[in-house]
């Protein structure tokens, strides 16, 4: 171990902070919050119960909710309307009480997700791709992949965000403090 001291949060916010002026907007809000929580899944923390509003099944336990558009996938790379309202996270699935009807999207059925800065796409068996509209898409994909498949997935940490977490005070774990995983974090899966 050589004897170089690695920097301290508050040096490095200090740092950051004068070299440039932030704005911490609810987008930055949104992915921090998907880093938090990968940090905080992979250091053992986990969802707590909460009380349940809807009806759950046998182990089922339920994690949060929020609001959500659905869309499907249409011709011509559009997406289509199909409902909206409350979004159940649960760990065994999305239960989506919406104005058009209760739906239900079980993680064992759907084979694939992507993440956009404007929601999650599930791709579900024997469906068009579905869009879940969410404010913050990052952490709902972190979310799913710790539910559905046991993954703690890290989302991308750019230079950009870093730098702004800092300049607000925003607690940065001790990965990102570190120079060799800057100025990006990519995706990494435990």
């Amino acid at each position: 171990m050589s004897g170089r001291q690695e920097p301290s949060t508050a040096s490095l916010q200090q740092s950051h902070a004068r070299a440039q002026p932030t704005t911490w907007s609810p987008r930055d809000e949104a992915g921090w919050a998907a880093v938090q929580l990968a940090f905080s899944l992979e250091a053992g923390w986990r969802p707590p119960d909460v009380p349940s509003p809807i009806p759950l099944y046998g182990d089922e336990r339920y994690i949060q909710s929020a609001e959500f558009r659905l869309l499907a996938f249409a011709e011509q790379n559009r997406w289509r309307y199909m409902n909206a309202g409350t979004l159940h996270v649960t760990t065994r699935r999305f239960g989506l009480q919406g104005v058009s009807g209760w739906n239900d999207i079980v993680y064992s059925d759907v084979r694939a997700s992507e993440t956009f800065t404007d929601g999650l796409v599930v791709y579900v068996a024997g469906h068009p791709p579905l869009k879940l509209a969410v404010a913050w898409p990052e952490y709902l994909s972190v979310l799913f992949d710790f539910l559905a498949h046991g993954r703690i997935r890290r989302p991308v940490v750019d230079a950009d965000l870093l730098a702004k977490a800092l300049a607000v005070g925003k607690e940065v774990p001790h990965e990102l403090q570190t120079q060799k995983n800057q100025p990006e974090l990519g995706e990494q899966t435990q």
